[in-house]
């Protein structure tokens, strides 16, 4: 009777410690979600509040992230936009450069690089209407698999601000 009396005051002795170790793991887990949660709504902020357009696209072109701005830009909703092929918001001539862009990414160890053609880099709205923009590319690989972040800036307001009023 001794034994067991013993035996059972160790084992409940190892179950508390247990229990105290599993409330903190779970204090620590919830602290570490809400430490994430602020992290992500700080994220989407600065990539909402961002007057560029950004739209990320996976390894077959297809957009899987937009922010507000580049919704606003093309004039399409977010919603609209997910999934679909990058290429409608881009000529033909531009979406040649930016595989060759993509193509290159995958060739070197290169992370970014800034789009630029003499003739202009063109994007197009959902309207069908063509605007030049400027823009980056950067590559990300996240659990295997590349995704492509294009960061565009419409130039056409400054264009039609730098036609309308020349420099002396």
């Amino acid at each position: 009777g001794v034994i067991v009396g013993l035996l059972g005051v160790l084992l409940t002795k190892q179950i508390r410690q247990a229990n105290r170790n599993l409330e903190k793991e779970v204090l620590e887990r919830k602290q570490s979600e809400q430490i994430l949660r602020e992290s992500e709504k700080r994220h989407a902020h600065v990539l909402n509040s961002t007057m560029d357009a950004i739209m990320t696209i996976d390894q077959e072109r297809y957009i899987t992230f937009m922010n507000r701005a580049a919704a606003t830009t093309f004039h399409i909703s977010v919603l609209e936009a997910k999934g679909k092929p990058l290429q409608r918001f881009l000529t033909p001539r531009s979406w040649q450069i930016l595989n060759q862009h993509i193509e290159a990414h995958h060739s070197t160890s290169q992370v970014e690089s800034y789009i630029w053609e003499q003739e202009g880099f063109i994007a197009q709205r959902a309207t069908g209407e063509e605007f030049p923009v400027e823009a980056t590319l950067s590559q990300a690989n996240i659990s295997g698999h590349n995704s492509y972040t294009l960061v565009m800036r419409d130039l056409s307001v400054r264009h039609r601000m730098e036609s309308s009023h020349p420099y002396p």
